[in-house]
């Protein structure tokens, strides 16, 4: 508990708190404390008892971790990594839960002592340290800080910990309630460090709702954080490229993201990712934000939110996700953040950039584009794309509009001017940019038309392995019903895209005996140059009933578990309980 700065903190409340907590003999809980002021720091060994004051046991440390000064330096990370190593060895236990507490200040750092604080690096390198001697990770770690649920400070510690608990905004001075929080423990031992992290988040929920204060708290799975942020950098990437000629552009995704109450820049990171989907940039930027937004939602476990209507800020609170970002300018103090492991992302890079006065460049002409039959059938199945530029290197980013939206086909480059298209057919959206020095300085949006026939086979199997002898197969597109010929224990035809079926369209197969009926069906998507599919016959072909309701049946169920998924996912980012 770092209370040695100002303002104060009421760490004799929360202390208070833990001791009136319903503590089981199975749970050890030690806190090193320093007070505001010089040589009174202690460590103590949380005792049961319901008076106000303070009267659990203080521990001898034998100066591993106070030194023989009494005052501990909490914006030390060997104060920190010695708290944890004597610690572990003295209290050993299943599970670690490390709880820091104090001012924090995001990306700058937490538990403040006097003027200094403890900087990111440092928390990294203390929790490796201790851990490495430790010989495992913690279970969980939960900052009690204003603003410390923050990409900066989780990827810090996505080595040492295995879940993560913070808030993305100021936390009252009160803090969490620790009888509460502990109690939840107390009550299920074998509760995960997941779930124990989720009841944490709605006790703050809960907890300020009372006090009219708005709030917001998540856990975070740091399992899945490197895989966010492998997203995010493809991502940044591509930010920094188009941020030459599509600067105002991105500025504008910038300042419309909900932001932290901490600091102008601090940025809600799912709410930027969803405006940056919906925004009018290139198409391969709206994706990749997608795309990230899929692995920001791995990456949150569990979000708890209560947004205060007689706030003014409660238009922008109901738009947080869990998780802030900063977004880094070119003033001197930002020039620190290239020294945060999280740096190495790129996110940094693309928000100075974005954010720098560099005027923005004029956007070159795009590519002609010409077509080709590459194989003689007559359909044109090959686009070629020729800019009248000299650069590094040219891309083609290409999509086709389906019933569900804007799907991705596939991209293409080259470091000629012209570049061919080919494989893929339909109506399609290329995103085609021409790029220098790793700056794109020409981007249009080009419809293209390309046929191709896709290959279709699909077999037929019952109890006794594969049938076909007075069975019918035929595919159902937008424009009709496509029969397949009988070769060998297989169905097999083809189907013309576009004109017959697209891109991503849902085709029904259909098995039809010699009476006409249908016996049984599946559907599946037109993608890539071929389709294989199975049917199931569980009765005999001659049986009169036919099992034309057992596929459609599972995909009922599969269309209600997905749709439940959905809604417990809403639900969850609004804050209320399934």
């Amino acid at each position: 508990m770092a209370a040695d700065a100002e303002p104060v903190l009421p760490w004799e409340e929360d202390m208070n708190e833990m001791e009136a907590a319903d503590l089981m003999d199975w749970m050890d809980v030690v806190v090193l404390i320093d007070p505001l002021g010089f040589g009174d720091s202690v460590l103590l060994e949380v005792e049961r008892d319901a008076s106000p004051d303070i009267v659990s046991t203080e521990v001898d440390d034998g100066g591993e971790v106070i030194p023989m000064t009494g005052e501990a330096n909490m914006a030390s990370p060997d104060t920190l990594r010695d708290f944890i190593t004597f610690t572990a060895r003295n209290y050993p236990a299943d599970r670690f839960a490390l709880v820091l507490w104090g001012h924090g200040g995001g990306w700058y750092g937490l538990c403040q002592d006097g003027l200094l604080a403890l900087q990111l690096p440092d928390l990294a390198y203390a929790l490796g340290a201790a851990t490495e001697e430790m010989g495992r990770k913690l279970d969980i770690v939960i900052a009690d800080s204003c603003a410390e649920g923050v990409l900066e400070t989780m990827y810090e510690l996505r080595e040492a910990a295995d879940w993560y608990v913070g808030s993305e905004m100021t936390v009252p001075a009160q803090g969490l309630r620790y009888d509460l929080v502990l109690d939840s423990l107390s009550r299920d031992r074998n509760v995960s460090p997941a779930d124990w992290g989720a009841h944490i988040c709605e006790i703050h929920r809960v907890t300020l709702y009372f006090d009219s204060w708005s709030a917001t708290m998540a856990t975070f799975d740091l399992g899945a954080l490197d895989g966010f942020a492998g997203s995010l950098e493809a991502l940044s990437s591509s930010m920094e490229g188009y941020a030459s000629i599509y600067r105002g552009a991105l500025m504008g995704v910038l300042l419309q993201t909900a932001a932290s109450d901490l600091v102008e820049w601090y940025l809600d990171m799912g709410d930027a990712l969803k405006k940056l989907a919906s925004s009018s940039l290139p198409l391969e930027v709206r994706y990749m934000a997608f795309e990230t937004l899929l692995a920001y939602d791995a990456l949150v476990y569990d979000f708890e939110l209560y947004a205060n209507p007689f706030e003014d800020d409660f238009d922008t609170v109901s738009n947080y996700t869990g998780a802030a970002v900063y977004a880094p300018g070119d003033d001197a103090m930002d020039e620190l953040y290239g020294a945060l492991s999280f740096s190495g992302v790129g996110w940094g890079d693309a928000t100075s950039l974005i954010r720098s006065d560099e005027p923005t460049t004029v956007n070159q002409l795009g590519p002609d584009v010409t077509y080709n039959d590459t194989d003689g059938d007559g359909e044109l199945d090959e686009a070629v794309l020729h800019w009248d530029l000299d650069c590094d290197r040219y891309v083609a980013w290409v999509f086709s509009q389906t019933d569900e939206g804007v799907q991705f086909v596939g991209s293409f480059e080259s470091d000629l001017p012209s570049l061919a298209i080919g494989g893929v057919a339909g109506d399609l959206t290329v995103s085609a940019s021409a790029w220098t020095q790793g700056s794109a300085v020409s981007h249009h949006g080009v419809n293209i038309q390309l046929t191709r026939t896709v290959d279709v086979c699909v077999r037929v199997i019952s109890r006794d392995g594969p049938v076909g002898d007075g069975l019918n197969v035929r595919i159902w597109t937008a424009h009709g019903p496509v029969g397949l010929s009988h070769t060998g224990d297989m169905f097999c035809g083809w189907i013309l895209v576009p004109d017959e079926a697209a891109f991503g369209d849902l085709l029904t197969v259909e098995v039809i005996g010699t009476d006409g009926e249908v016996l049984a069906w599946n559907r599946t998507y037109v993608q890539g140059t071929e389709i294989m599919l199975e049917i199931c016959l569980v009765k005999d072909v001659d049986d009169p009933v036919g099992t034309q309701f057992l596929i459609p049946a599972a995909a009922l169920v599969v269309c209600a578990i997905a749709a439940a998924f959905y809604v417990r996912d809403e639900m969850r980012r609004r804050g209320d309980k399934p």
